[in-house]
């Protein structure tokens, strides 16, 4: 699929503002969870061959510790999103088939195994678009971005993602699927690629949650509209 010609109007400067708030002066947010989830997560510190070292709150939005149903415990951390130009070309937006203009970011996920056995995680995101029923004529896409993701991208541009234009190009209405598989003591990330349309000003905010075995995300607009939905699953 080729992108069409730009345009830049009131809608595509409002999409900027509301998608690139990107960082809160808030200290780490615990996710609230009715399910096993085990509060105390200063145990990451005691596992010997963790490959975990960032507890700097400015890059973490969100940390939650989950009871998996073999009794181990994961941690799951989601950090910020950061956007701007399209693969620094200095076009700050995507515009699809339809000429409907998206603010573009990326966010990463960081899935720390605490159990004494591998683990893996099976994702698949939709290629559609997810609304927001309480804010008119907002929408979103989120793509699980095949680049690799490592603690030493957390200071690189758009965390180090790169051909994102190309990959909307080409993948912009299929499902993206990621295969993670995550040693005892050990980290993984990985990365989720944003299109907004959002007709109000605010901060987005996503992340990946888990109840039992299954695994959620969630994305939410301006601080109002949220949607969670089923991305996957945990193999023990």
């Amino acid at each position: 699929m080729a992108t069409k010609h730009l345009h830049t109007d009131f809608l595509a400067l409002a999409i900027l503002t509301f998608f690139f708030s990107c960082k809160s002066s808030d200290p780490v947010r615990e996710e609230a969870s009715n399910f096993a989830k085990v509060n105390d997560t200063s145990s990451i510190d005691d596992i010997p061959h963790t490959t975990f070292s960032i507890h700097d709150s400015k890059d973490i939005h969100t940390r939650s510790t989950y009871k998996l149903p073999n009794g181990d415990s994961i941690i799951i951390e989601n950090g910020y999103p950061r956007g701007g130009d399209l693969d620094s070309t200095g076009v700050p937006f995507y515009v699809d088939d339809h000429n409907r203009s998206f603010g573009c970011g990326v966010i990463w996920s960081r899935i720390t195994n605490l159990g004494k056995a591998t683990i893996t995680l099976y994702m698949s995101f939709p290629g559609e678009d997810i609304i927001f029923p309480e804010v008119p004529d907002s929408y979103c896409r989120l793509y699980i971005m095949p680049d690799t993701m490592s603690e030493k991208k957390i200071r690189r541009y758009n965390y180090g993602l790169t051909g994102f234009k190309s990959f909307l190009d080409a993948h912009y209405d299929e499902k993206s699927r990621k295969e993670i598989k995550i040693d005892a003591g050990h980290t993984e990330y990985f990365l989720v690629g944003i299109l907004m349309h959002a007709q109000q000003n605010g901060a987005t905010r996503t992340g990946l949650t888990a109840t039992g075995k299954q695994l959620h995300y969630w994305i939410e607009v301006g601080g109002e509209g949220r949607v969670e939905f089923d991305c996957g699953e945990i193999i023990l």
